[in-house]
């Protein structure tokens, strides 16, 4: 039986290694159709920032790079804002809530403000691919256009007290208004360090409209946390 047992489970692994990477490859291929492919192999809107982003000639290479890159993310390729950044005040409106807030974003929000506060070039990177002749046009969130002004969710700014919180750790037991930790992950949302961020709710990579990990219809997302 035992024999048995163990060959069953090198099948299961066997199986994994097949699995995962059509599970990869499928993803990658999605990304390149997001708001996130700032290269010339996307289609559609990224003709009207041809003359203010660099080109590349990668899809990832905008935010990650195989060597050299910053903790700020995996493999990441960018530089972290300087900030500094006022965040959500627990204590400023009705809702209070009843959590530990950190002084300032974690690693992954910061990973997302780096584009996201209108400080840092969309193209300003660490790494460029060595195939590559372009270099750097530094056009911000702020400045681009195409971009800028669109919506609020594009250009955040520093100031990010009329946004959801971030850098709060998600504690029910301090607080009855929200729904146990195993409910957030089984839903497909992700803590970081026992942290709320910005990759909480959403997922970079995804085709999913603003990139929500959790579809909000009749507001699913908001009460995969809150009870309401």
């Amino acid at each position: 039986m035992r024999h048995a047992t163990s060959w069953f489970g090198m099948a299961v692994a066997a199986l994994a290694l097949v699995v995962l990477p059509s599970q990869v490859e499928a993803q990658n291929e999605g990304i390149t159709q997001t708001k996130h492919n700032f290269s010339g192999s996307r289609d559609g809107t990224f003709q009207t920032l041809t003359a203010q982003v660099a080109d590349y000639g990668e899809v990832c290479v905008y935010c990650h790079t195989p060597h050299g890159g910053s903790e700020s993310g995996p493999l990441w390729n960018r530089g972290t804002p300087a900030g500094p950044f006022q965040l959500y005040d627990a204590s400023a409106g009705a809702a209070d809530l009843n959590m530990t807030f950190a002084a300032g974003p974690g690693p992954v929000s910061l990973a997302c403000l780096s584009c996201h506060d209108g400080t840092i070039g969309i193209d300003v990177i660490t790494n460029a691919p060595n195939a590559s002749t372009a270099t750097s046009i530094g056009a911000d969130m702020t400045t681009i256009a195409g971009l800028a002004g669109t919506s609020a969710f594009i250009d955040l700014g520093t100031d990010l007290r009329n946004d959801h919180p971030i850098a709060v750790t998600y504690d029910p037991a301090l607080d009855p208004q929200f729904h146990p930790v195993e409910d957030l992950t089984t839903a497909g949302l992700k803590l970081y360090s026992g942290q709320v961020e910005c990759a909480t709710c959403h997922n970079p990579h995804t085709l999913n409209a603003t990139f929500l990990r959790v579809d909000n219809a009749a507001s699913n997302l908001c009460l995969t946390c809150h009870i309401k």
